[in-house]
């Protein structure tokens, strides 16, 4: 209650003294007057800036700079975009390096001539020998060794029909005197993927598939990987 009979009574001293009043509203005009300048001369300026703007004159030399530059800029980022695109196709596209690999028989016959040096059975000379031969009967079927991607399909003198297959950055595979190649390059295959038949094409003494595993680009002995009988 002596709240309320202060703030009663002091604003009935205002009302009843005609000074206090008098310098009150002054003091909020005053207030008000500074606040409208200070608007005004904000607004005054930001309309100074826009009129600066829309009056400045541009020489053609100016804009063929912006020109410039704008072209230049979009080709700058034209070349990003596509180097961007090409590194993401790269990856894309690179097998994969540390994917262990399983190797299984291509086919499954008695071996006739292993990996290393030997007696070339046509010519006679001595000559290291890359892969491997598993003896076979014409047209039977030969299974990829591992999943992977068709790199090469061709025919030679010496390795008539043959296909190479990517496993992975580390690995690759051959298969050489083939009767007939039943993929195409770019082709994905798995491990049981019918890949070609069993031929004598090329420079062989009878059926058989020369079969060769590349590490690294280096040709390694496949009995590391696959286990078969020997004739």
């Amino acid at each position: 209650m002596r709240k309320t009979y202060k703030h009663t009574h002091d604003q009935k001293n205002i009302r009843r003294n005609p000074l206090k009043r008098v310098l009150l509203q002054s003091a909020i005009s005053f207030v008000l007057l500074i606040g409208v300048f200070l608007m005004s001369d904000k607004i005054a300026s930001f309309k100074d800036y826009v009129k600066d703007t829309l009056n400045k004159s541009y020489t053609v030399s100016d804009v063929k700079e912006i020109k410039d530059k704008t072209v230049e800029s979009a080709e700058e980022i034209k070349e990003a975009v596509a180097v961007f695109k090409e590194q993401n196709k790269k990856t894309e596209e690179k097998p994969p390096k540390d994917k262990k690999i399983i190797f299984t028989p291509p086919y499954i016959g008695e071996i006739t001539s292993v990996y290393g040096e030997r007696i070339h059975p046509i010519d006679k000379s001595r000559s290291f020998h890359t892969g491997i031969d598993i003896a076979g009967n014409i047209g039977d079927t030969i299974i990829s060794a591992a999943p992977g991607k068709v790199e090469k399909v061709g025919y030679d003198k010496y390795n008539g029909h043959y296909v190479s297959i990517r496993h992975n950055e580390k690995y690759s595979t051959s298969y050489a005197h083939m009767l007939k190649v039943s993929v195409i390059e770019g082709e994905e295959v798995d491990s049981n993927t019918k890949i070609g038949e069993i031929g004598s094409t090329g420079v062989s003494t009878g059926a058989h598939l020369h079969f060769c595993i590349f590490e690294d680009g280096e040709t390694i002995d496949p009995e590391i990987y696959v286990k078969l009988n020997h004739r």
